[in-house]
């Protein structure tokens, strides 16, 4: 167990606290993170392009408690590259932004939440090994 499993157990108690004065208490994040974990099958890949908001965080908790690994992209990559991953990668599934999901073809939206959006790839075909939870990109270096 970790503690993202476990999280309910603080109950009412504050998890996040957004600038814009939104707060999340950790039972509501582990019920909204569940609701979008029981959208995604197998031990497929999500792309999540992680902006610095509650409905980024709540997917990536949501693939933590479900065990689906993920790779943390930038919000801001430029389209060109986020094909280029997309093709290389074959994710199962995307959380990003709404305003670009349009640089993404071939999807069904599964789940939404805020400006969030949760898609299905017709691509995705990986099934990743068991032990792999999170791929970061680098710099290159």
């Amino acid at each position: 167990m970790n503690f993202f499993d476990e999280m309910e157990r603080f109950g009412q108690a504050v998890a996040f606290a957004a600038e814009d004065g939104e707060s999340l208490t950790y039972e509501s994040t582990a019920v909204t993170a569940d609701s979008f974990g029981a959208h995604l099958s197998g031990r497929g890949l999500v792309f999540i392009l992680a902006n610095n908001s509650t409905a980024s965080v709540i997917g990536y908790i949501g693939c933590l408690r479900s065990r689906t690994p993920v790779a943390l992209l930038a919000p801001n990559i430029h389209s060109e590259l986020l094909s280029n991953l997309l093709s290389a990668y074959r994710p199962n599934y995307i959380w990003l932004p709404r305003a670009q999901a349009c640089q993404v073809s071939d999807t069904t939206e599964l789940f939404a939440l805020g400006d969030y959006v949760l898609l299905a790839t017709s691509a995705g075909l990986l099934q990743a090994y068991d032990d792999l939870a999170l791929l970061m990109t680098t710099s290159g270096s």
